[in-house]
């Protein structure tokens, strides 16, 4: 926002400039907290991160901010359209040490995560039928199969090097690795969701993970169109005011509107604005 340049064009002070952007039921403008409290331009503010925009706001008990942020958040996802899929980094490391020792019946599993070399390490026993048998083999038991899975790294069973060369693959161990990879995914599939308290903890976690974005919407509700026919020859849709307006505020527009929905008024209004305010000259 051009502060000067509106100043000179209502013949305001700066302090009656901001007051006129920003007060009312519905501003044009919104003073980020996370920019230093810098005027940020409506359909700019409402959209991006606006979980993260919230959570600023309401650190900075910013009440007209709070109320057009919690207006626009998106519509919270149901654990039914959330899917955890192993190896996800957004589920925590302590889930993976529970998942662990479900599997081996123990409770000291231990399960980190290094956002450096994004890799999961577990430390569990590999002794034991449910890990060398139930979940395992002998070869490659339970805990090192599930670690390769979570950090996409093949499954494969590997004769040690000799003299004559190698290492070896083994292709009737990794078949029998292969086929508890398959037992353990289907039991993770089933036992992630199984508990209530950490199927509402993982929806939500998902939420504040992922479900934040908002595109960015362009009000043109504020657009006069001067030198325009009266309304009463031609009045402009909603949609077009808005199409007009994204393609004043953006250099680069499709407008990929049905045949018949106005898309050459909007065109035409478009050039004809961006012209009139200096932005084009053709």
């Amino acid at each position: 926002l051009d502060i000067d340049r509106i100043k000179e064009l209502r013949g305001l002070s700066q302090e009656g400039v901001i007051s006129e952007l920003t007060e009312g039921k519905s501003p044009l403008a919104y003073a980020d907290p996370e920019q230093g409290g810098a005027l940020v331009e409506k359909n700019a503010y409402l959209s991006g991160n606006v979980r993260r925009k919230l959570e600023a706001a309401r650190g900075a008990d910013a009440k007209s901010n709070i109320e057009a942020l919690e207006a626009v958040q998106p519509e919270p996802w149901t654990s039914d359209k959330v899917t955890p899929k192993i190896g996800s980094t957004w589920i925590p490391a302590k889930v993976y040490a529970d998942f662990v020792n479900h599997l081996l019946g123990v409770d000291n599993a231990r399960v980190t995560f290094s956002s450096l070399t994004n890799n999961f390490q577990i430390y569990a026993s590999d002794d034991g039928a449910a890990a060398q048998t139930q979940w395992g083999t002998p070869r490659m038991p339970a805990p090192q199969i599930l670690q390769n899975m979570m950090n996409s790294k093949k499954v494969a069973v590997y004769e040690p090097a000799d003299r004559d060369g190698g290492p070896y693959f083994n292709e009737a161990e990794t078949d029998k690795a292969l086929d508890k990879q398959k037992k353990l995914l289907e039991e993770f599939d089933t036992w992630i969701f199984r508990d209530a308290d950490r199927r509402q903890a993982l929806t939500q976690l998902f939420n504040d993970e992922f479900n934040v974005l908002v595109n960015r919407q362009h009000d043109g509700a504020h657009m006069k169109f001067p030198g325009k026919v009266p309304d009463e020859i031609l009045a402009f849709r909603r949609g077009q005011t808005n199409a007009i307006w994204r393609g004043v505020v953006e250099n680069f527009v499709l407008y990929d509107h049905a045949v018949g929905a106005g898309k050459t008024f909007v065109g035409i209004a478009r050039a004809m604005e961006r012209r009139r305010m200096g932005l084009s000259k053709k």
